[in-house]
């Protein structure tokens, strides 16, 4: 992994930990919805989705070579 490919995986990482951060604080203190630690999951999993399809993507492998 390069300098550039590496600055852009960490900065991904820390995008979605603090989307994941704040969806948790949202969920225990203004979410009153019974079914609110469902709706957590799913959406960590579609972060964690988009995260590993990302990292995946042509564009990505591109950014390895440079």
């Amino acid at each position: 992994m390069n300098k550039t490919s590496a600055v852009f995986f960490c900065l991904i990482l820390t995008m979605y930990a603090c989307l994941t951060a704040l969806c948790f604080v949202e969920t225990l203190d203004f979410m009153t919805n019974e079914n609110r630690y469902i709706l957590l999951g799913i959406e960590v999993t579609g972060y964690t989705a988009i995260s590993l399809y990302l990292f995946k993507s042509h564009r990505m492998k591109g950014l390895r070579s440079i």
